[in-house]
């Protein structure tokens, strides 16, 4: 089936993320990556945004691994928090105060098993939470009590 344009071989597309107002106006490019940048996830407050950060296939690319990324929501002051040579790390979520995000990591030949780990926005005080089967995307911290009996 032809669709009217020859589809690259090569994964060569460039994802960036965007914000814009609820009905659709406003839109706003926040990120430039040459590679790709996926899974938003904006702070309880509103003011940050973790996402996940792809590696192009430009070999001459110093940031090589899939890392998680915090910036102000207007895309500026990007910073990676997490670092590691050996197997990918998807972002997962804030904690409920906005103190915390979660990751989870997956080894190579890890076996199924994915890392969960806590940090701080800004990567410190990295601690491993547990290992886990399954996917990195199933590490999500619970709500405080009481939260959805008061609507938010």
């Amino acid at each position: 089936m032809q669709l009217g344009r020859d589809i690259p071989a090569k994964w060569d597309l460039e994802f960036n993320l965007y914000a814009m107002n609820a009905d659709g106006t406003g839109v706003t490019q926040l990120t430039f990556a040459r590679g790709g940048e996926s899974r938003p996830l904006w702070s309880p407050g509103g003011a940050r945004i973790l996402y996940t950060r792809f590696p192009s296939d430009d070999a001459t690319e110093p940031e090589r691994e899939v890392a998680c990324f915090v910036m102000r929501a207007n895309g500026t002051g990007a910073t990676q928090v997490t670092f590691t040579s050996e197997g990918d790390t998807n972002c997962t979520d804030w904690s409920p105060d906005g103190r915390k995000i979660l990751f989870g990591r997956a080894p190579p030949g890890g076996h199924g098993l994915v890392a969960v780990w806590e940090a701080q926005p800004d990567g410190s005080g990295a601690t491993q939470l547990a290992d886990l089967p399954g996917s990195q995307g199933l590490a999500v911290y619970q709500p405080a009590p009481g939260l959805e009996a008061s609507g938010a």
